[in-house]
């Protein structure tokens, strides 16, 4: 746990959440794939799969599982599996989501983790997103804010 973060991951949560409500698995798919310009679902789909792989690698076997209960049953037990497995900061989580994703670089990394986390924090519940942050080093926290305040 790191001292002082449990209010910052509230405030995460809940700046992300006000005047809405959360998203389905499909509804967070079609917002990645408008903000990001994919070309398909299946693209959209594919980005966030591997954006949520690369954090739940970074998480609890325990942890990965909460998460996991949050998404449909496919996706989960990808989250699932993948859970537990890696210790790595921010650093090593873009390069793993640039590698994963094959992107020309950390700026394009980050802008594809930002969305997908970003719209990940309106799809999972306010507790499970602050347990998930409690878990990572502090400068995990800006990721998981929308870019650009869009919804």
């Amino acid at each position: 746990m790191y001292p002082g973060c449990r209010g910052m991951h509230h405030e995460v949560a809940d700046i992300e959440r006000s005047g809405s409500t959360l998203m389905n698995y499909d509804d967070l798919t079609a917002r990645v794939r408008e903000h990001l310009g994919l070309s398909s679902k299946d693209e959209a789909d594919g980005v966030t799969r591997w954006v949520l792989l690369a954090l739940a690698a970074r998480l609890t076997k325990d942890e990965g599982g909460d998460l996991a209960a949050q998404f449909p049953d496919e996706v989960g037990g990808e989250i699932r599996i993948a859970s537990g497995t890696e210790s790595y900061g921010v650093d090593g989580f873009l390069a793993r989501v640039q590698d994963s994703l094959d992107l020309g670089n950390r700026d394009e990394a980050m802008r594809y983790a930002k969305e997908v986390l970003g719209q990940t924090n309106r799809l999972v519940t306010a507790g499970e997103i602050d347990d998930v942050l409690e878990q990572l080093p502090d400068e995990f926290s800006e990721l998981f804010m929308s870019p650009s305040g869009r919804t």
